[in-house]
Order: structure tokens, then C-alpha cells, then sequence
């Protein structure tokens, strides 16, 4: 779950033990901040707002000095040199007319429903999306063809942009390095002699979801069956394998569940899910009853068909969504074992999460088996930078540099689909944009967007947040190298995976966007006629299989209304 910067106090006494952890906020600027710079009239000033979650701001702050000392000479208004910015930074969403209203001239947005803020309430970006910028290279040439369509607008034959994308967010596993290579919970190539290379570290690993040998995945379970067998080696070598968030269950296990859905089916078949057309591939064949079908040999029953705005509903059929869904089903059963025990506590939150899988199993927990996987965003890292410092501060072997964790690229759901391509889905919907009317700051404001969109500051974002921004742009080596190994880990599978955006160009999608939100696209009635809103709540309080609920996901989403 992205919440804002926590800050932790740990105290050593005795081993080390933590004995206070105390929470605040960090990011607002509106005043100064951690800036330390005083308001200057003489400066054109700027002010910004930003969504402030896992990514925190410190990105922000660091683009903004860049700015200001890159156009400290330059003259934006009458009688005025150079620029200040300031920022403001919370968890809050703006529509068009808050937009309108506030005092912000550019605005960092999550879950910004673009096509909602279209109007009379953004300014027009295509020249500097189109022109060549600082850095050499259009803005234009960075975006892939899903934001292209999306962002640019098209009016009378031409595409206008009124926005830019800003960060991206992914859910998935990340796995505690360390833990696998001193107890070898790497899968071994030859299995005679045990399913994963255990002490013999000489042993060859397996190849891993990618099908080659002698890559980053090596050892890492290609396929579900594989990670189930993974999580039973690390139950065995008493470890615990997984962990989440109880307070926030439904969004890491949903996450993680959209990006399996999108693995399986890559980019062309998710894409049809918001543009509605296109020929689907390989649904479900349910018989008269909605039950799914089987082939003879015991596989799941699967049809091509056409997809409009009057069947759309047949994407839920999608395979790909039942071997995500009984992937859920199968870590979240109880007799498996497979958990942290607060996985399902409701106040146990994701920073209480962050801070039991890094101190596991060391002198800073009472937990003294270790947790191997972490169900948690890109974003974590970063999120988790007070606990690194803190436990750092008592012995440097604990920080982020000195500690190895890494992306796990996501198993297959079957042995057919090792070696084909790493697919994941950004949830976050994030832009940045320039409100209408910012006056004499207007051309002062544009070029703070440019700045931010040049090579530069696109691999200073990576090397502070350890994240890719949603551009294409080369990271040189000497960036990497300041990495921590697993900001390293994020972008070397970023750089190779590909991207499926949940947003579109299509009115359909854009006049009916609230039924496709995952509390709307993943509903069911249990058994008893409950509605339960996620694949979560499913399963665990309406008592379903992940079989089970597929099928009723399928009716509930086929009977909205809007379908014609």
C-alpha cells in the first residue's frame, strides 16, 4: 500500500533490540522545507502539488534545485530573474474543478482519470511534447504507443496532449537474496538430489521462468507448480515464505494478482480489456450452469472471439484470470502455511509489514525465523528508508546498499509460457499536468515540465527513488553503480519487461471508468448472496475456490448494464 514517508526511531539495548518506533509525515515545502531557501520576490514563483505516497519527494526537491540553478539567469516575468518552486505534498485527488480552484500550477496526480480533467481546466503541452527539449530528444519520442493514444487527444485530425505520464506502479514479490544464498532455496537444475540446491551451492540452479541459463533468474520457480514447492523448501528450512499487509490485503494480493493476469496474457490481449476490440484469445469455455469446461486431457477448455462494447464482458473469461485467481486461492489457504501469521490482521499495515520482513530473523526481532518474500510494490524500498537507516545505524551490514533483495520476476502460470516475455501492469494512472490560467508562470511552468521529462532528470528520479519513471531513457552504468542491489534488481527487469497502462482512449471505457476499477471489475455474490469486492474477500470470507470465483466474477461483471 503507497502511504506517505514513515520515520522510526530504533534504540539498541541489550542485542539491539527495538524498544520505540515513532511515525510522522515527511514532504510538504510550501513554506520551505527541506529545501532551506527563502522566498525571494525578485523569482518567478511556481507551485506545485504532488501526490505524496511510496516515492516520497525527494526526487522533487532534487528536480527542483536542478531547475532553479539551470534557469537562474533566465527571465520568466517583467522585472524578475530565475525561479523558485515550491511543492506541497499529500494523498489527495483533485477533479477538474478543485483543479480550477487551487493554487497550484502543475500537479503530480495519481488515479488522475484524465479524460475527466479535459475541458477548460488543463493547458495545452503539444508544443513542448513535440519540440526538441534540452536534452536533444522530444518528449514525444519517450512515450511508448499505449500513451500516445492516450494521453494525446485527438481535435480536428491532430493529437493534442494535455498531460504527461509521471510515475508507474507495480505490485509483485520481492525476495530476501541473502536468505536464498545462505540456505540455497534456489531450485535446482538436476532434482535427484533434492528440489532446491539446499547446501550444495555448487549445484547447477534450474533456468528459471525465462527458460536460459546463466541469467538473473537462475533458480527462481518458472511456473506456479514451482513456487508452491519453493514455499513448501522454505516451510521446511523453517523460514516463513511470504508476507503482506493485513490492513491491506486486498490491494498487495490484488496487485499481485493483476500482474499474473498480465504476464499470462501480454500486452495485445490486456489491452483489449480497456479498448474493447480485438479478438480475445483463449477464454473460458463455460458450459449452460457458467461452470468451467475441461478437454479430455484434463486442461481448461479455452475459445477465440471477437470483443466490442456489446460482449466486453467476455474478457473476464480470460484464462489467464483464473490461473491468477487460483494462484491467490492457493497462497492464502491457511493449511499451507505458506504466510506470516499477521498477513491477515487488520491493523497490521504495510509499514508493520516492511519492518518485520527486514528485521526478521536478526538480533532486531522477536521473529526469529525469517521471512524470504515480501508482497509489496516497486516502491518499497524507498518506502522502507527510515527502518534500513535505523537498523543501519547500529550496524552497516543492515543497509540498503549492504543488504540484498531482489524483483522476482513472476512465475509462469504453466510450463507452455517459460521464456516468453515479462508483462506487468501499472495501476497508478499517474500524470502531470499544468493548470489553465497560471498567467505570466505559464512559460516559466512549462519548462519546469520539460526539465523534468530531459535524460537528466529522468536517471536522477532513478537514482533516488531506485524506480523507473514511465519514459524510455537509458541509465548509464555510473548511475547503476550507485544503486542499491535491489534498485539494480527493478531496473534491470524494468528495462526488459514490457508495459500494459490501465487506461485508454475509448468513451466507453472513459464514461463507465468506475465499473472498471478493481472494487468494481473484481466483484462477486458468494454463495449466500453476499457481494464481496475483490478476489480477497472472495475467497477468505465468502468461502469461494479461485475456480468459484471466477465463474461468479464472470456473471457479475456480464450483467452490467452498460453492455449493448
Amino acid at each position: 500500500m503507497r502511504k506517505s514517508f514513515f520515520k522510526r526511531l530504533v534504540s539498541a539495548i541489550l542485542a539491539f533490540s527495538v524498544i520505540a518506533s515513532v511515525c510522522a509525515c515527511r514532504g510538504e515545502d510550501s513554506g520551505g522545507g527541506n529545501n532551506k531557501k527563502k522566498y525571494d520576490p525578485t523569482k518567478t514563483q511556481i507551485q506545485v502539488f504532488v501526490y505524496l505516497a511510496g516515492y516520497g519527494d525527494d526526487w522533487l526537491y532534487s528536480l527542483e534545485n536542478a531547475f532553479e540553478k539551470k534557469y537562474a539567469d533566465r527571465s520568466f516575468e517583467d522585472g524578475k530573474t530565475g525561479v523558485q518552486v515550491w511543492h506541497t505534498g499529500d494523498m489527495k485527488d483533485f477533479n477538474a474543478t478543485e483543479i480550477q480552484q487551487s493554487k497550484y500550477d502543475i500537479f503530480f496526480l495519481e488515479n488522475g482519470q484524465y479524460y475527466s480533467l479535459l475541458g477548460d481546466t488543463l493547458e495545452d503541452l503539444t508544443s513542448i511534447v513535440t519540440g526538441t527539449n534540452t536534452d536533444g530528444k522530444t518528449i514525444l519520442s519517450k512515450l511508448d504507443d499505449q500513451q500516445v493514444d492516450y494521453f494525446g487527444v485527438m481535435q480536428d485530425g491532430e493529437r493534442h496532449f494535455y498531460a504527461l505520464p509521471s510515475d508507474v506502479g507495480d505490485y509483485g514479490l520481492i525476495y530476501n537474496v541473502d536468505l536464498f544464498e545462505s540456505k540455497g532455496y534456489y531450485i535446482a537444475d538436476d532434482k535427484s538430489g533434492g528440489f532446491v540446491i539446499g547446501d550444495d551451492k555448487s549445484a547447477r540452479k534450474s533456468a528459471g521462468p525465462d527458460g536460459e541459463y546463466d541469467t538473473d533468474d537462475d533458480g527462481l520457480p518458472a511456473t506456479y507448480d514451482e513456487f508452491y514447492e519453493l514455499c513448501d523448501e522454505i516451510k521446511n528450512g523453517n523460514d516463513i515464505p511470504l508476507c503482506w499487509p493485513g490492513k491491506y490485503k486486498e490491494q498487495h494480493l490484488g496487485g499481485l494478482m493483476n500482474n499474473l493476469i498480465s504476464n499470462y496474457e501480454g500486452v495485445e490481449q490486456m489491452r483489449i480489456n480497456y479498448d474493447f476490440a480485438g479478438t480475445a484469445n483463449d477464454l473460458v469455455v463455460l458450459d449452460g450452469e457458467g461452470k468451467i469446461t475441461y478437454n479430455a486431457d484434463g486442461s481448461v477448455k479455452t475459445e477465440s472471439k471477437k470483443i466490442t462494447t456489446t460482449n466486453g464482458y467476455d474478457v473476464a473469461r480470460q484464462v489467464g484470470k483464473l490461473y491468477g485467481m487460483e494462484f491467490i486461492d492457493e497462497i492464502m489457504k491457511a493449511d499451507n502455511g505458506y504466510y506470516y501469521k499477521d498477513s491477515f490482521t487488520d491493523s497490521y499495515s504495510h509499514t508493520d509489514n516492511q519492518e518485520m520482513f527486514l528485521m526478521s530473523g536478526t538480533e532486531f526481532s522477536n521473529e526469529s525465523k525469517t521471512i524470504a518474500m515480501l508482497v509489496d510494490g516497486v516502491w518499497w524500498q524507498e518506502e522502507s528508508k527510515d527502518v534500513f537507516e535505523s537498523m543501519a545505524s547500529n550496524d552497516e551490514k543492515y543497509s540498503a546498499k549492504n543488504r540484498k533483495f531482489g524483483w522476482m520476476p513472476l512465475p509462469k502460470a504453466n510450463e507452455e509460457k517459460i521464456g516468453s516475455e515479462n508483462v506487468y501492469t501499472d495501476f497508478v494512472d499517474a500524470l502531470m499536468c499544468l493548470k489553465k490560467g497560471a498567467g505570466t508562470r505559464k512559460e516559466a511552468a512549462l519548462e519546469f515540465i520539460k526539465f523534468a521529462c530531459t535524460d537528466e532528470m529522468l536517471v536522477d528520479y532513478t537514482k533516488i527513488t531506485g524506480a523507473v519513471r514511465a519514459y524510455k531513457y537509458d541509465i548509464p552504468d555510473s548511475a547503476l553503480s550507485d544503486l542499491t542491489p535491489f534498485a539494480k534488481s527493478m531496473v534491470n527487469y524494468a528495462k526488459k519487461a514490457k508495459k500494459v497502462y490501465r487506461f485508454s482512449s475509448s468513451q466507453f471505457y472513459n464514461d463507465n471508468i468506475g465499473a472498471f476499477d478493481d472494487d468494481a471489475l473484481y466483484s462477486v455474490y458468494d454463495d449466500n448472496g453476499n457481494i464481496r469486492k475483490n478476489v480477497v474477500s472472495g475467497i477468505r470470507e465468502g468461502k469461494l475456490t479461485g475456480e468459484r470465483f471466477f465463474e461468479k466474477n464472470f456473471a457479475y461483471f456480464k450483467n452490467h448494464s452498460f453492455w449493448r
